[in-house]
């Protein structure tokens, strides 16, 4: 969904009016996180880098005004967090990925509000890490490829400490959503190899790490791990478009084709259904194109 940025200009309107009115007694405006998360979602619908700047910089309001007298239900949480690092992800632009990690880095640092107690740092969720993944990706700069590694590799430790730490994994509640390498967060990856400017190697390391999904998928039986069209498309895709182009990377495209395909076969009629590694019509071009 889009939005133009006036839209993200006004929704910024509405909550200096309801402080406006608060502050002159109006208690039934009193700003919370709910409306301030909706302004900040607001303005990464925007898709531009003005409505990025704008989203953190109502969460930045958030993290000043959040805890402090009168504004005690106020304090940014996941899902303000979440929703300006995705806001950045929209935004398409370079300095979406520094300014991503950075609003990541400060959640988890977060000193108290007050300045003394307790930290008001909050613990990020998969869709967190998965925002600052894409935000890596579109920023196609050119260490996007590794950079989204180590968000993966931070996935996969903080997952195996979920899982072998007794004290981690009861602290998980029900409403949170686990910590574990999946699909869409390989497919960010991938994404972010094949969107990496000027590396010679990005379609083989894309390919690598759709290797090493379907190794962990078919060494773990997890659904959530099985490539889908999605993951092998792209990683075509990247062959096709290889600054090598070559009829090596021509081959390597059409092997993965072929491999999708089997996968198809493999899945279909199962529980699992097959239907998400459909060879489609842009699996099909981009192996000509390769050619």
């Amino acid at each position: 969904m889009h939005i133009p940025i006036q839209k993200a200009h006004e929704c910024e309107a509405v909550l200096q009016c309801m402080h406006a009115q608060y502050e002159a007694g109006n208690n039934e405006v009193r700003p919370n996180v709910m409306s301030y998360s909706i302004a900040i979602d607001a303005c990464g619908k925007s898709k531009s880098v003005d409505g990025a700047r704008r989203a953190e910089r109502v969460l930045r309001k958030m993290e000043q005004l959040g805890g402090l007298p009168g504004y005690e239900d106020l304090k940014p949480n996941v899902v303000s967090y979440t929703a300006a690092i995705d806001a950045w992800a929209k935004s398409g632009s370079r300095e979406g990925a520094d300014r991503a990690e950075a609003i990541l880095e400060r959640m988890e640092i977060r000193p108290p509000s007050n300045g003394v107690g307790a930290t008001d740092a909050v613990r990020p969720n998969l869709a967190t890490y998965t925002a600052v993944i894409d935000a890596i990706a579109n920023s196609h700069s050119s260490d996007a490829g590794p950079r989204a590694e180590r968000i993966l590799q931070r996935i996969k430790y903080l997952y195996e400490q979920q899982h072998t730490s007794p004290s981690s994994s009861s602290s998980i509640s029900s409403t949170d959503i686990e910590i574990k390498p999946t699909k869409i967060v390989y497919n960010g990856v991938i994404n972010a190899w094949c969107k990496t400017i000027n590396h010679a190697q990005s379609a083989v390391q894309a390919e690598r790490i759709l290797n090493e999904m379907l190794e962990l998928y078919e060494s773990t039986g997890d659904e959530s791990l099985r490539p889908n069209v999605i993951s092998y498309t792209t990683v075509i895709d990247a062959h096709a478009r290889s600054s090598l182009k070559s009829v090596q990377s021509a081959k390597r495209a059409e092997e993965i084709l072929r491999r999708m395909i089997d996968m198809h076969r493999q899945h279909e009629g199962g529980s699992g259904g097959g239907g998400d590694t459909r060879p489609n019509f842009i699996a099909y071009s981009a192996v000509i194109n390769a050619w």
